[in-house]
């Protein structure tokens, strides 16, 4: 593992200094899938819940989400991630 500069010389994880590396573009896409009721999508596209804004709320959760990182990934840089969007909608696949 001599190669691997997050591991040290037993193959135990620890961090690297990464100061003096260069900023790189980096993109990191994630994707999902929810299974619900036809009923339960027809709502929230007419936005048919007394709760408020569902994708709006789901839209802020992904955002919330990724502005954690640092905090999720284990030997996350000390950079911030750059800031995150959201898109909760229903994909063009889905029938209400």
């Amino acid at each position: 593992m001599s190669d691997l500069t997050h591991f040290d010389a037993n193959g135990k994880a620890h961090m690297v200094n990464v100061g003096d590396k260069p900023v790189t573009d980096r993109v990191a896409v994630a994707r999902g899938e929810i299974t619900m009721q036809a009923s339960t999508l027809a709502k929230i596209a007419e936005g048919g819940f007394g709760k408020g804004d569902v994708l709006g709320v789901a839209r802020l959760a992904g955002i919330m989400g990724a502005k954690q990182t640092a905090s999720l990934i284990p030997l996350w840089g000390s950079g911030s991630p750059p800031p995150a969007g959201s898109p909760a909608a229903p994909a063009s696949r889905w029938k209400p």
